[in-house]
């Protein structure tokens, strides 16, 4: 019997599960995940899905381009289906206003290796969804995958610090993970 787990879209913050290495340009998509993460630190519980983000510079000028990844591990005994991406922005400066104006977002997909822009109606209220109709991508026991992400902050986009929250926004195959929340942080300067 498989299970469709679909994550809340609200967009949260952890400190606990904050992993950031400063990275730059397209060499983010040659990024490897780093052995010291947050991640790297805590217990592997069973029956968790573990996530974590690479590849946030600190500080970004206006007009700017960031690739960055999403890693994750899941540790149940089941192969499960990665059914779709999920990617949080929230500017704190001022959370009220529209976060998708004047950016543009695409997703490199793992299966064609091609950026792809999210239809403007699975952009929702904190981010955007990715969804795969296909059967999703397998994900075995104790596997790693990831998958790169590219955002350009344009001419209108709002100054002030931004948190940047990508993640698996659903999976099939077997309920009862338990994840975390991976987010980083960065500040858009003029």
């Amino acid at each position: 019997m498989a299970i469709n787990i679909r994550r809340a879209t609200a967009l949260t913050v952890s400190a606990a599960c904050m992993a950031v290495i400063p990275i730059s340009g397209e060499a983010a998509a040659a990024a490897k995940p780093a052995v010291r993460t947050a991640h790297a630190a805590q217990s592997v519980k069973p029956n968790a899905l573990y996530e974590w983000v690479h590849g946030v510079p600190n500080s970004l000028r206006r007009g700017g381009t960031i690739v960055f990844s999403l890693w994750y591990k899941q540790t149940s005994r089941h192969t499960i289906s990665v059914d779709d991406y999920y990617l949080g922005l929230m500017n704190t400066t001022d959370p009220r206003n529209p976060w998708s104006k004047g950016l543009s977002i695409q997703l490199l997909d793992p299966t064609t290796h091609k950026w792809i822009t999210p239809a403007k109606r699975f952009f929702g209220p904190s981010g955007v969804d990715w969804p795969y109709v296909d059967g999703g991508i397998p994900l075995k026991p104790n596997a790693v995958g990831h998958v790169y992400l590219r955002v350009t902050f344009g001419r209108t986009a709002r100054l002030g610090r931004w948190v940047i929250q990508p993640q698996i926004g659903g999976w099939s195959g077997t309920g009862g993970l338990d994840y975390n929340t991976p987010y980083a942080r960065m500040t858009l300067d003029a």
